[in-house]
């Protein structure tokens, strides 16, 4: 999430409220920047090197307007990123919660394998997926148990060893998001090392 500055209010009605104001300001921003986008769109072929007023008008008002926005955008941005805390204890315990529902196509597939018919292993996953948001819900369970229903269900061929694995494998199941990363960091670096000055760049103060 973004920072939240000592003194900062969230909201006045919710004291416990952090609203994500430079963020809503970013959004605020680009739908400024596109607004004159459309007043330049307007001139573009038409007024564009005429110099009469109708082309004036909107020059004056866009093309300053549209750096001091841009620059707000960025400076904003820049903030947002310095300040950004992530929370590995929240995504393990969303990963925990949910990753069980998210998987259970896979295991379906893998009772296939095994040797229980897709009708079967599809009614008794169905059965107990529906079951155990029921108790999650109404307070009956306090954590997804989801596998270890599946796992003592006698219609599905798979122990708590063959659960756990596919688990495990569903948790590194990020399609390309690590090279993606990796590649990413590796584009940021070299900026880092052709422009120092602007790696060691620090926003200004907003409001």
């Amino acid at each position: 999430s973004e920072g939240f500055a000592k003194g900062q209010t969230g909201s006045s009605a919710m004291p416990h409220k952090m609203n994500s104001r430079s963020c809503e300001r970013v959004n605020g921003f680009h739908a400024i920047l596109k607004g004159h986008l459309t007043m330049a769109s307007n001139l573009a072929g038409d007024q564009w090197n005429e110099g009469d007023v109708s082309c004036s008008v909107v020059r004056r008002v866009m093309l300053p307007d549209a750096f001091y926005a841009i620059d707000g955008l960025y400076e904003t941005l820049l903030t947002i990123l310095g300040q950004m805390d992530a929370y590995p204890a929240v995504i393990e315990k969303e990963n925990t919660h949910y990753l069980p529902f998210l998987l259970t196509t896979t295991i379906m597939m893998e009772a296939v394998k095994a040797g229980v018919g897709r009708e079967t292993a599809h009614e008794a996953i169905k059965e107990h997926a529906v079951a155990t948001v029921h108790d999650l819900r109404n307070g009956k369970a306090s954590e997804n148990n989801l596998l270890k229903r599946l796992e003592e269900d006698a219609r599905l061929p798979l122990d708590a060893g063959a659960l756990s694995q596919i688990l495990s494998q569903g948790r590194d199941n990020v399609g390309q998001a690590k090279v993606q990363i990796a590649h990413f960091d590796e584009q940021i670096s070299a900026l880092k090392a052709t422009h120092p000055e602007a790696a060691n760049y620090s926003p200004g103060s907003i409001l």
